[in-house]
């Protein structure tokens, strides 16, 4: 077999199994990005709960109102407003508050 020919068949074989090996990170980190995420939207649904009539948002030191004052689509969204302008609210965290509000309520959040 000719030299040349030799590498660069084996140069081509080397570049498969690094694009390989590439895909293969890439998709571990997408893993781990993932298990992240899910990790930590546990633990924010540990941390925004609802008891005796009470939403409690425990992410830098404790924020408790009553349920009754986003009881409403519009109240909900007048809550969001206010919440966003707090420095420690993430959108995570406003995801979650509204997924836990609305499931309380039987609101489809994702509906049309």
């Amino acid at each position: 077999m000719d030299a040349n020919l030799f590498k660069r068949q084996n140069g081509k074989e080397e570049n498969k199994m690094s694009k390989r090996k590439t895909n293969i990170i890439k998709t571990d980190e997408a893993i781990s990005d993932f298990a992240r995420f899910l990790l930590e939207r546990e633990e924010l649904q540990k941390r925004i709960k609802i008891d005796d009539g009470y939403i409690s948002i425990n992410i830098v030191c404790p924020y408790e109102f009553e349920l009754v004052r986003c009881d409403t689509h519009e109240k909900l969204v007048k809550w969001i407003y206010h919440l966003a302008e707090k420095n420690w609210v993430t959108t995570d965290v406003l995801r979650v508050f509204i997924e836990t509000v609305a499931g309380q309520f039987g609101w489809d959040i994702y509906g049309a």
